[in-house]
């Protein structure tokens, strides 16, 4: 009897163990989306107490290099304050005429993120890139700092050639004037760091203004965005806007992902929006974004390892808490327009090496930046 009483009790001392396991872990990850959503409130300004302690000091920033944004500033562009003065004032004019906004300082930076691909040194796609900014962000000013960021060459990338053809695409965009814009400087990294990494690091070192679009070198604009209205919408609504992302294409991922944040909705009312419509998503991509500094820099101190896409970091969180790492796309859900397009600088179509086929979309893209559009090309 004792014999056959013996594994029972085995038994049940085991399921019982495992019971206080499940609950230990519900436990963790309650706590867990507790934090997350306290972070929440503390970085979209609804609670009133929040302390601006909570992001990272100026001098708690590592520095490398001696770069400040004053520095990096004064050391490039020499002439530009004389060269382009005239067409600088007529910009401002044209900015302050907009009804209910005031240009008194630059509230915008511009993050592009480069790496070695099959035609450099050539700067082409990135001239490409660059005029689509003047020509699709409507009213943006002259002035705007545009950081192009080079990343460091990957271990299977090693060579003298690479290396030379890496050095002379950083000096030909050093030495290009790339017109009207007046403030475009490059960032090259010392090594590897992969896209979270350059994307952290010139966050931390050269980016001083409230807004930030972060934007791949092969990814041009190709429909308007109307910058200033988004900007002053980002500004009412913090809690609700803060990572808008322009649509490359309208895969389910993008189109037939929801996450109801906004009133019970994930498709938010013009209206309410000053006129602009968007979508709110579960899904995080690195496509071309305008977001906060105060809001990346939050979203990046999560995070111990950058090492990687930004893709890999951020998308399977988005799916489990949308309302702070998802993405709130610029459009209607259901108009099929995009503002984006791919230069393809990998030369490669969907997965797979297809120079015929990637040169296609490019000379679309080309057309669509360059074509008589007036910003309603549809791809």
């Amino acid at each position: 009897m004792n014999r056959l009483m013996k594994p029972m009790n085995m038994r049940r001392t085991a399921t019982v163990k495992e019971i206080t396991m499940v609950m230990v872990v519900l436990l963790g990850m309650s706590l867990m989306f507790k934090s997350h959503n306290r972070m929440s409130l503390d970085i979209f300004g609804k609670d009133t107490n929040t302390s601006p302690q909570t992001l990272p000091s100026s001098n708690q920033i590592p520095t490398f290099n001696n770069h400040s944004l004053t520095d990096s500033r004064s050391k490039s562009n020499d002439g530009d304050n004389i060269t382009n003065k005239g067409a600088r004032e007529q910009e401002r004019e044209a900015l302050s005429s907009d009804n209910n906004t005031v240009i008194n300082q630059l509230d915008t930076s511009v993050m592009i993120t480069s790496n070695l691909v099959p035609t450099h040194p050539d700067i082409g796609m990135l001239q490409d890139t660059i005029f689509s900014l003047h020509r699709f962000l409507k009213k943006i000013p002259f002035e705007t700092p545009i950081y192009v960021v080079v990343d460091g060459l990957r271990p299977k990338e090693l060579n003298e050639n690479n290396k030379e053809r890496r050095t002379q695409y950083i000096e030909n965009v050093r030495d290009h004037d790339f017109a009207p814009f007046t403030n475009v400087q490059v960032v090259p990294m010392g090594e590897h760091r992969f896209l979270a990494g350059c994307v952290k690091y010139a966050l931390e070192n050269y980016i001083g203004t409230e807004f930030l679009y972060i934007i791949q070198h092969d990814l041009p604009f190709c429909r308007e965005v109307d910058h200033l209205r988004l900007l002053k919408t980002m500004r009412e609504r913090p809690d609700v806007l803060f990572n808008v992302r322009f649509r490359y294409n309208n895969k389910v991922s993008t189109i037939g992902s929801h996450c109801k944040a906004y009133k019970n909705m994930s498709d938010f009312p013009a209206e309410d929006f000053n006129g602009l419509s968007f979508f709110w998503t579960n899904f995080f991509s690195d496509n071309n974004h305008l977001t906060t500094k105060k809001y990346y820099t939050y979203l990046l101190s999560n995070f111990r390892h950058y090492r990687r896409s930004m893709e890999n970091l951020i998308s399977w969180k988005s799916r489990y808490n949308c309302t702070y790492m998802g993405q709130q796309i610029y459009g209607r859900r259901d108009d099929g327009e995009t503002h984006i397009c791919h230069l393809n600088g990998r030369q490669a179509f969907g997965k797979k090496f297809d120079k015929t086929r990637s040169n296609e979309q490019a000379t679309l893209c080309r057309n669509l930046i360059y074509g008589e559009m007036n910003g309603t090309g549809k791809q």
